[in-house]
């Protein structure tokens, strides 16, 4: 007789639901054989599978599997032992994967997470597969050797493996999460409750006894994403080309395709592909009478963490001339000596990552979750612009990865930005510090009272900030649209070629100084084309006050609209913005120095 493929009792009790036939029996009820380590085989149940129960102690073997070396005297035993159908996802749902998944939560460095999302993805293939296993189970007792009709549906609720294991290894993780750590040891229903604990201490290396993890509090379980999110990912490397658009027509390939699914897919293409790739064996027109299948290893489950990103708004003064909003980098140089942003973020990433400020390698388009931390101490981080001389035409990303403390752990948004040689002053600029998936999330008024103090006692004290307090990921949106609508205000010194030296008597000053909602033309200015399109815009000058020095030079206080290049109002440039103070003042201008004094923040 051939030797029949094995089937876990999970997928077998679904599929007698799928073919509407008598379940399988509950392992306490069922006439089982022993096969080793612990488990439990139903030989009676169905003609061509042999149905497992897996226990505990019998799923362990993974563990003592990987401290052997793959040596364990088992491992013939294991390889026949596994489910054809879902590949030990749904075998070892409650003793290996949902233990080991929540124990890799336990060890994570989120300390104080409250809420907690789980999104579980199961590549297409594997879908594949358990259709057609499926197909051939049809053929139970008293049917034999019959398959579904080519013609039939598929039914809609069995179409998907991720679907249904999605919310069944869910709900089993959230079992060990829902609670707190200390209470897990009193419920007796956690059948993975010795692997959980095994885990734990395999991830935090100790060589004996009883691991404490570092994450010990219970999670409310929220749906949005919102907290720490684990992201598992299962998928079988033989099965993956299954689903590349050649094997299987393109339609059907996605887990969120809508169309309709027959058997005849299965038929006639993934027993075809099974066949060809050593997966299965037997005839793919005839497989209701003949054929095994061939995979030996388990599918893969990996999990990865991360926090949903953290908010952090306020307002920033910048007291200094020559201090750019961003990182500058210039042929592998960096101009200046540091940034704004980094001013203000190099003192406040310590606090939301207590365990050591990592940066993030440039790899390209950054993937902040998929790209591997690499430690980078402050100290070394300064250290490197002395360590590059002669870099020439390097990409400035991958410069700045190099060089900038905690790249990639955060990002810096602000309504507007003044040039590098402009100083913002009066109550500041809004800006939001995006934290990308911090390990800590809480933190108090005190706490962020503490990091403005440290802000702003930093770098001589040429960046100040206010008000810094946690806001919700909308306020991107919002500050858009205030950047939109502002009213911003400047100081700046003039000079002037026409001397007035009766500024009360000058009509052309007085004019100027009656100014209201001035309206001017802009062109794209000459020394922002380089990097903006060529467009011509109109902006408001709302108010101009002219107080004079001496004859040539004037303190000039103006108030505009948002949008409206100011010293390019001054200036003229080369006629590209009119009409322009030269033009009021009936001379030739220029600018000097400019401040701006403030700008409306309602709504933020």
């Amino acid at each position: 007789m051939t030797q029949k493929n094995v089937l876990c009792h999970s997928c077998a009790l679904r599929m007698s639901i799928m073919h509407q036939v008598p379940p399988p029996q509950p392992p306490v009820q069922t006439r089982s054989d022993h096969c080793g380590n612990g488990r439990l085989l139903d030989e009676t149940y169905h003609p061509r599978f042999s149905i497992v129960y897996e226990t505990a102690e019998s799923a362990l073997r993974y563990f003592r599997k990987a401290e052997d070396n793959g040596e364990s005297t088992t491992a013939a035993d294991e390889r026949n032992s596994l489910c054809c159908a879902c590949l030990g996802l749904y075998q070892f749902l409650d003793a290996v994967h949902a233990p080991v998944v929540a124990a890799t939560i336990r060890t994570s460095r989120f300390i104080d997470s409250s809420r907690l999302s789980v999104n579980v993805s199961v590549h297409r293939s594997v879908s594949f597969l358990w259709l057609a296993v499926a197909a051939i189970f049809h053929g139970v007792s008293g049917r034999e050797n019959e398959k579904p009709n080519p013609t039939a549906l598929v039914p809609e609720e069995h179409a998907n493996f991720k679907d249904f294991y999605m919310s069944d290894l869910r709900a089993r993780v959230l079992q060990y999460l829902v609670r707190e750590h200390s209470e897990l040891s009193k419920v007796k229903t956690l059948v993975g409750y010795k692997a959980y604990m095994q885990e734990i201490t395999r991830r935090a290396g100790s060589d004996g006894g009883v691991t404490e993890p570092q994450v010990q509090q219970a999670f409310v379980y929220s749906p949005d994403n919102e907290g720490l999110v684990a992201d598992i990912a299962a998928e079988h490397h033989q099965l993956k080309n299954l689903t590349n658009g050649t094997a299987v027509p393109l339609q059907y390939c996605s887990n969120r395709s809508e169309g309709v699914l027959t058997y005849s897919v299965i038929y006639d293409y993934v027993f075809p592909y099974l066949n060809a790739t050593g997966c299965w064996t037997g005839d793919a027109a005839d497989v209701g009478r003949s054929g095994n299948f061939l995979i030996c290893e388990p599918a893969t489950l990996a999990c990865s963490l991360q926090h949903s990103n953290i908010m952090l708004i306020g307002n920033y003064r910048k007291t200094r001339r020559d201090l750019s909003q961003s990182p500058w980098f210039v042929n592998g140089k960096r101009v200046g000596s540091y940034s704004l942003q980094e001013a203000i973020a190099d003192p406040v990433l310590p606090f939301f990552f207590p365990e050591g400020v990592t940066s993030l390698p440039w790899e390209g388009p950054m993937k902040d979750a998929a790209c591997q931390s690499v430690k980078r101490p402050r100290r070394e981080v300064l250290e490197a612009d002395q360590q590059h001389p002669g870099v020439e035409k390097l990409n400035p990303h991958r410069t700045a990865s190099e060089r900038v403390f905690g790249y990639g752990r955060y990002k810096f948004h602000s309504a507007g930005r003044e040039d590098v040689d402009v100083r913002m002053l009066g109550s500041g600029r809004p800006f939001v510090l995006e934290v990308i998936s911090p390990s800590r999330e809480r933190a108090s008024p005190e706490d962020l009272a503490s990091l403005e103090a440290v802000v702003n006692t930093s770098e001589e004290g040429s960046v100040e900030i206010s008000e810094l307090r946690i806001t919700d990921a909308g306020i991107l949106l919002r500050m858009a649209h205030h950047s939109q609508s502002k009213v911003k205000r400047y100081r700046c010194v003039v000079w002037c070629s026409r001397s007035i030296p009766e500024p009360e008597k000058d009509r052309h000053f007085q004019a100027t100084n009656a100014v209201c909602d001035l309206v001017v033309e802009q062109r794209t200015p000459v020394r922002v084309l380089h990097r903006r399109s060529l467009q011509s815009r109109n902006r408001v000058i709302h108010h101009i006050q002219l107080v004079p020095l001496n004859a040539h030079w004037f303190l000039m206080d103006l108030e505009t609209q948002a949008g409206t290049y100011v010293k390019e109002f001054v200036h003229g440039d080369m006629g590209r913005t009119v009409p322009h103070l030269g033009q009021l003042l009936n001379g030739r201008t220029d600018i000097i120095q400019l401040d701006v004094l403030g700008m409306t923040a309602d709504g933020l």
